[in-house]
């Protein structure tokens, strides 16, 4: 419960983040390499047909904010599925539960026999 807690806490603030994203206030880790990010950012824009050439630089970056605010909270939810977790994860999480309790049920067989009150205890 804690692990699954502290996931939807999580997501929570993937999901607040990415509503507060401006790339004009994106940390970098240089100051310079700003320049280069959104130069690249705007062409990448220009070439994919987000917006049409000719489009001012403020204007394309605009464009980009927005498509992150509309876009990437849908594909992370469809990435993550409704609960938040992926089912191969939650599948990997509690396949252990199931060989350990076929672990248990062939031990009480081999003790016991294959006796009704073995598979009633089981259950």
């Amino acid at each position: 419960a804690a692990i699954c807690r502290w996931w939807a806490v999580e997501q929570a603030c993937i999901r607040q983040r990415l509503q507060g994203f401006d790339i004009h206030r994106a940390q970098c880790q240089s100051e310079d390499d700003r320049k280069v990010v959104e130069e690249n950012v705007a062409i990448f824009a220009t070439h994919l047909g987000f917006v049409p050439t000719g489009t001012r630089k403020v204007d394309t970056l605009n464009m980009f904010n927005d498509l992150v605010h509309e876009e990437v909270p849908r594909v992370l939810r469809a990435s993550l599925g409704p609960t938040g977790i992926p089912y191969r994860f939650v599948v990997a999480f509690f396949i252990v539960y199931h060989f350990y309790s076929l672990d248990i049920l062939s031990a009480a067989i081999r003790m016991h026999g294959l006796q009704p009150r073995v598979l009633m205890n089981f259950s």
